[in-house]
Formats: C-alpha cells, structure tokens, sequence
C-alpha cells in the first residue's frame, strides 16, 4: 500500500515506523495531537512503508506463513496426543 500511517504508540508500532519518512506514531491519544500527525501525514502520497515491514518479516505474506506454521504444530501435538 505504502500510504502514510498515523499509529498509537503501542506495542511496537514506534521501533517499526521509525525512520520511515510519512509514517507517524503519537506519544499519546490526544485527539488534538493526532489530528495535527493527520495533517502532516497528508503531505505525503506514498511512504516506504512496506520495505520496512517486509524487511522486518512483518509483511502479510510472511506473517501468515508463520501463523499457519504455528496451527500446524499445534495439530501435530494434539494428533500426537490422540496417539493418531
């Protein structure tokens, strides 16, 4: 997509946006301070935002091999519970 993002500063939003121009995390839920990152964030039409989370191995495709690979070993541990 590599739009802008405005983000709250939660988990680790803030260590995955740094440094990535237009992309922005507020330090609080201040509706006044996020509608000013609203605006600053409109000044730009594409960030790189996606090289980032790809990068990171954060990217769609990446995080739902994981999550598959993570319900596979639970099938395995619950068939061999069965004795299957």
């Amino acid at each position: 997509m590599d739009v802008p993002v405005v983000a709250t500063n939660v988990g680790n939003v803030k260590d995955i946006a740094k440094d990535v121009e237009g992309c922005f995390v507020s330090e609080s839920n201040s509706p006044k301070e996020l509608a000013h990152l609203v605006l600053r964030a409109m000044e730009y039409e594409r960030v790189k935002g996606r090289e980032r989370l790809v990068k990171l191995g954060l990217d769609m495709e990446s995080v739902a091999e994981k999550v598959i690979k993570v319900y596979r070993n639970a099938l395995r541990l619950h068939e061999r519970k069965d004795g299957r």
